[in-house]
C-alpha cells in the first residue's frame, strides 16, 4: 500500500500559490504515421528473445551486448519491441524488453521535430530519449517544464525529513535510507515510519526523481501526462484498469462510479481508478471492507494508517464505496490537480512552486508515480499512436546523464557492537559509536588479547587477537569493514608501564532552586496548572481564558514575554500574573502543545521551527521547546513530534492538550 497524504497542507494561509498551465491530454484520428522499421542495438550483456511481448512467453533466443537488431512492431500494452536480427547467418524474429535495445537515432532524423526539442528548450541528455519516443510515437507532444529549481537542493529538501519519501521495508538495501533518523546503527536495522515502511536513500529517489528515467516506451512516461478530465475518456477505460481487481468482481458498478467521479471533478477516471488500486491493492484492503470505506487512503498517515484512514472516512460521513470514490476525487481535484499538480509525478514531487518548502505532496512511496503510470497503460487502447501531451520537468544543474538505478543489496553496518581486552577495562566505557579509547597494563605485562563482536554478522573485523605490547605507548587498530565495503577504525591506546588511570569523580549535580510557595491566594481552573499552565486549545481569546480562571485574594492579567498587556488569543510564551494590590507575586507561563511561536495556532509556520530544531538550523528553547514536545514525555524533540503537527494541520489527527 502506497502510504498517501504525507504533507498534504491543507488551507495552509500566506502561501503564494502558482499554479501551472494544465495540459490536457487529447485524443482523437489522426494519419497514422508508421515508425518501422528502425534500426537498434542490444544493451544489456545476454539478452533473452522470447516468443511474446512478457517474461509470460517462452524463451527463443539469446543475443548478446550490441548484437544488431531492427525493429518492426512494438506492444501497445507493455514495453516491448517485435525485432528482426541476423544470427549464425539466419534472418530471425522475436520480442525483446525495449530496456535492452537502444535506438540509432540521431538528430538529422527528423529536422522538424529538432526544432520543436530546440524551441522547448530541452537538454541535450533529454534529446536522444524523446527522439525515440517521438519515431515511435510520433503523434506524441513533448513540453518542457523548467523548474527553475537546482537539481542538488530538490533532491536535498526531498531528503529532509527522511520520511518524506518512502520504501517497503523489504527493498535491497541500497535502496533504504542510513541517515539518522532512518536507520539504527546500534541494532542495524531501519526504523518504520508506517508499517512496512522505511525511509528511502539518496541514490534511489534521484534514480525516481530523474525524469529521464520515465522517457521510456513501457509506461511509464504516463506520469507525465496531464490528469484532468478531457471528455474522452470511456467507461470501457476505466473498466479495463479495473480487471483482475475486485471492483471487476463485485456486485457495484465501480466504473461508473470512477467515470461520474471524473467529470463530477474534472479528474481523469483513469487516474483516479489507478490511484485506488495503487493505494488498496488488487483483492482490496481494511481500507474499502466498510463500514466506513476511503479508496484513495486520504488521510492514512502514522503508526497506524488503515485506521487513521477509517477514522477520516467515517468523519466524512463515507458509508459506500461510492461515496468514497466521488467525495474523494474532489479532495484530489482541489488540493492537487487545480494547483498545478496535475501529472502523477508532480503529486509526488511537488517542483510546480506552488506551497512552500516542498510539502504538499500527495504520496510518500517514490515509486507510485511509475506504478500508477503502468496502470494507465492498460486504459489507451491507441497508446502507439494517439496523441498525448506530456508535461516533463527539467532541472538546473542535472547530472550529465541519467541517474543510474542502486541494485547493491549489501548491508552497509561497519560498527562493533562489543570491543574487549581480556583482563582488562577500556577507559572510557565502550560505545558503538566511540572509536578511541585507552588503557594502562603493568610493566611486566607483554601482551593482551582484543576480541570484538560486529552489529551485524556480514561486517569482516581485522586487528583482533593477541597483540604484543612495547614499552610506552602502543596503538592498536581494529577495523570492521561492512558488507559494502565501507569501513570504520577503533583505536585502544594501550600504556605499558605507566600510572594507572584514574577517572575524574564527577561533580554533584547542583539541587535548582524551588519557588516559594505562596499561600496568600488560591486558583483553581480545568486547565493544568503547575509549573506552567497548560489544557488550552488553539484559538482560545484571553477573554475565554481569564474566565476559566478562578482566583481568590489576588486578580489576574495575562502578558506578553517581555510583560506587556498580551490581546487577541493566548499561546506559549504568555503569561498569566497573579497580582496582590500593585505587585505582581507569582507568573505562571502558558503552553499551548504544537504552537511554537506563541501565537495561540498550530500552522505550518510551528511545522517549520520543529524542522529547524530537528535539524540544528535554528534551537527552539525555554517553554517553546517544551511545547514542541506534544508528547508531553520529557523526551526531547523529534520526527514524532513534527509527524504530529503535520496531522494536527491536516485535520488527521488533533494534538490533546
Amino acid at each position: 500500500m502506497a502510504k498517501n497524504n504525507t504533507y498534504n497542507l491543507r488551507n495552509v494561509s500566506k502561501i503564494i500559490i502558482a499554479v501551472f498551465l494544465i495540459f490536457s491530454l487529447i485524443i482523437h484520428t489522426k494519419v497514422i504515421v508508421k515508425a518501422y522499421p528502425v534500426q537498434g542495438y542490444v544493451t544489456g550483456s545476454t539478452v533473452n528473445v522470447r516468443s511474446g511481448h512478457s517474461t509470460d512467453h517462452s524463451e527463443i533466443d539469446r543475443l548478446n551486448k550490441d548484437h544488431p537488431v531492427t525493429v518492426i512492431d512494438q506492444s501497445n500494452q507493455t514495453g516491448w519491441y517485435k525485432i528482426q536480427y541476423v544470427k549464425d547467418g539466419v534472418t530471425k524474429e522475436g520480442w525483446m524488453s525495449n530496456n535492452y535495445i537502444r535506438l540509432e537515432i540521431n538528430a538529422e532524423t527528423d529536422p522538424e521535430f529538432e526544432k520543436l526539442l530546440n524551441e522547448q528548450k530541452f537538454p541535450e541528455s533529454y534529446k536522444q530519449y524523446l527522439r525515440e519516443l517521438h519515431i515511435l510515437h510520433p503523434n506524441w507532444e513533448f513540453v518542457a517544464m523548467h523548474t527553475g529549481l537546482d537539481w542538488n537542493r530538490v533532491l536535498k529538501e526531498q531528503l529532509t525529513p527522511v520520511y518524506r519519501n518512502m520504501v517497503p521495508a523489504s527493498s535491497i538495501a541500497s535502496w533504504k535510507s542510513i541517515e539518522s533518523g532512518a536507520y539504527l546503527w546500534d541494532t542495524g536495522k531501519w526504523i518504520n515510519f508506517e508499517p512496512g515502511w522505511v525511509a528511502a536513500s539518496s541514490d534511489i529517489l534521484a534514480y525516481f526523481m530523474d525524469p529521464r528515467n520515465a522517457l521510456v516506451n513501457g509506461g511509464e512516461i504516463l506520469q507525465f501526462l496531464s490528469l484532468g478530465w478531457t471528455g474522452k475518456e470511456t467507461k470501457e477505460g476505466v473498466q479495463n484498469i479495473l480487471k483482475g481487481t475486485f471492483m471487476e468482481r463485485s456486485d457495484l458498478d465501480y466504473a461508473r462510479y470512477f467515470m461520474e467521479a471524473g467529470q463530477l471533478h474534472g479528474v481523469s477516471p483513469y487516474h483516479l481508478a489507478s490511484r485506488a488500486i495503487q493505494e488498496v491493492g488488487i483483492n482490496g484492503s481494511a481500507s474499502v471492507q466498510g463500514p466506513y470505506y476511503n479508496f484513495y487512503n486520504i488521510g492514512a498517515t502514522g503508526s497506524e494508517p488503515v485506521k487513521k484512514g477509517l477514522e477520516y472516512a467515517k468523519n466524512k460521513g463515507w458509508d459506500t464505496p461510492e461515496k468514497s470514490i466521488k467525495e474523494g476525487a474532489s479532495f484530489i481535484t482541489n488540493n492537487y490537480i487545480k494547483k498545478g499538480q496535475d501529472t502523477l509525478y508532480l503529486q509526488k514531487f511537488n517542483v510546480t512552486g506552488t506551497y512552500s518548502d516542498f510539502w504538499h505532496q500527495y504520496m510518500s512511496n517514490i515509486q507510485a508515480p511509475t506504478n500508477e503510470a503502468k496502470n494507465m497503460l492498460k486504459t489507451l487502447p491507441n497508446f502507439n499512436n494517439g496523441h498525448y501531451i506530456f508535461k516533463i520537468p527539467v532541472y538546473q544543474n542535472m547530472p550529465a546523464t541519467a541517474v543510474v538505478k542502486p541494485t547493491s543489496n549489501a548491508d552497509p553496518n561497519y560498527y562493533l557492537s562489543n570491543l574487549k581486552v581480556d583482563n582488562y577495562s577500556l577507559t572510557p566505557v565502550f560505545s558503538v559509536h566511540t572509536t578511541t579509547y585507552s588503557l594502562i597494563v603493568p610493566e611486566n605485562v607483554t601482551s593482551i588479547n582484543i576480541s570484538a563482536t560486529p552489529v551485524k554478522s556480514t561486517t569482516k573485523v581485522t586487528g583482533t587477537g593477541t597483540h604484543q605490547l612495547s614499552p610506552g605507548i602502543n596503538e592498536i587498530k581494529v577495523t570492521s569493514t561492512a558488507q559494502n565495503g565501507k569501513s570504520i577504525t577503533y583505536t585502544i591506546n594501550v600504556s605499558r608501564g605507566t600510572q594507572e588511570y584514574v577517572p575524574p569523580t564527577p561533580s554533584p549535580t547542583p539541587t535548582p532552586t524551588q519557588p516559594p510557595a505562596n499561600n496568600e491566594y488560591t486558583i483553581t481552573s480545568d486547565f493544568a496548572i503547575g509549573a506552567s499552565i497548560s489544557g488550552i486549545n488553539p484559538g482560545t481569546s484571553i477573554d475565554k481564558f481569564k474566565e476559566r480562571i478562578k482566583v481568590t485574594n489576588a486578580s489576574i492579567e495575562v502578558v506578553n514575554a517581555d510583560g506587556t498587556k498580551a490581546t487577541g488569543n493566548v499561546g506559549t510564551g504568555k503569561k498569566l500574573q497573579i497580582i496582590q494590590g500593585n505587585k505582581v507575586v507569582k507568573e505562571y507561563p502558558i503552553i499551548i502543545y504544537g504552537d511554537t511561536n506563541g501565537d495561540g495556532n498550530i500552522n505550518i509556520v510551528d511545522l517549520a521551527n520543529v524542522q529547524k530544531h530537528i535539524l540544528n538550523v535554528k534551537k527552539l528553547e525555554g517553554v517553546y521547546a517544551e511545547a514542541s514536545n506534544t508528547r508531553k514525555n520529557g523526551a526531547g524533540i523529534n520526527i514524532v513530534d513534527l509527524a504530529n503537527i503535520q496531522k494536527h494541520i491536516l485535520n488527521v489527527s488533533l494534538i490533546k492538550q
